[in-house]
């Protein structure tokens, strides 16, 4: 009948219009279609990750990683899902970032490594920095063998170590080692160079750093303008060397 026939219709367009109205809702809710590609997030400090990450409607997760010397605590290393990824906006995205606290290591026992280079090889597989501090005359050890230590200015003996010392990882040491050979080196020309450059110079001389004086910020980046004993003087091996320095480079200098 007429009547039956126009509440069935009304009752198809009622489907039909319920149909495209979940579709849309649905579409609405899941934002369909609305994926963008994830922007490369390594590399960044995590400052100018919030930034790009708010600018595209993102939510980022972050975890503290470990601590590295040489580079800025808080640089992200690890982005979850990765550079490249199709995502949709307000997708949260896990970074891991470099931490600003130092992990502390064990110093390994110097039983059976009582060769600088042995032993040091150990360290720098735990990120831990070294230095010859010093040499002294021994002729009854081998070239090389340590004395013992120093770190913050505490003297670290094999006792010590057997006793379990910890220290943040980037710690720098300075060793007292043997040393077999005696006799006279020529005094090198340090006038002009860096701090850092005399450094190598001097231990290659089989000489020390002694004193260091003068008016200077940085000592590493400061120029030497005298020593003590003078460039070209014939000096004992393991001689103290007194340096002068300064900010300002030698007129003179080439």
């Amino acid at each position: 009948s007429t009547y039956f026939l126009r509440n069935l219709g009304v009752l198809f367009g009622l489907l039909f219009l319920g149909f495209f109205i979940l579709k849309g809702g649905l579409r609405c809710y899941t934002k369909h279609g609305q994926s963008m590609e994830l922007p490369k997030f390594e590399g960044l400090h995590i400052s100018e990750a919030e930034e790009l990450a708010n600018a595209r409607g993102l939510t980022l997760r972050v975890q503290e990683g470990p601590f590295d010397k040489d580079r800025q605590p808080g640089l992200v290393i690890l982005q979850e899902p990765p550079e490249g990824s199709r995502i949709k906006r307000e997708r949260s995205i896990y970074l891991t970032v470099l931490g600003s606290t130092p992990s502390e290591v064990t110093l390994p026992s110097l039983v059976g490594n009582y060769d600088y280079d042995v032993y040091t090889r150990k360290l720098d597989a735990l990120d831990i920095e070294f230095y010859v501090a010093e040499e002294e005359y021994d002729p009854r050890q081998e070239e090389g063998t340590i004395l013992h230590f120093f770190y913050d200015d505490r003297k670290i003996t094999d006792e010590d170590l057997r006793r379990g010392v910890q220290v943040p990882q980037g710690t720098r040491l300075g060793f007292v080692i043997t040393k077999r050979r005696t006799g006279q080196v020529t005094m090198p020309n340090l006038v002009c160079q860096t701090y850092g450059e005399s450094e190598f110079v001097i231990s290659a001389s089989q000489l020390l750093i002694g004193e260091v004086e003068g008016n200077y910020s940085v000592r590493e980046s400061a120029y030497i303008v005298r020593t003590e004993p003078a460039a070209g003087q014939s000096v004992a091996e393991g001689r103290r060397v007194k340096l002068f320095l300064s900010d300002s480079r030698p007129a003179d200098c080439q």
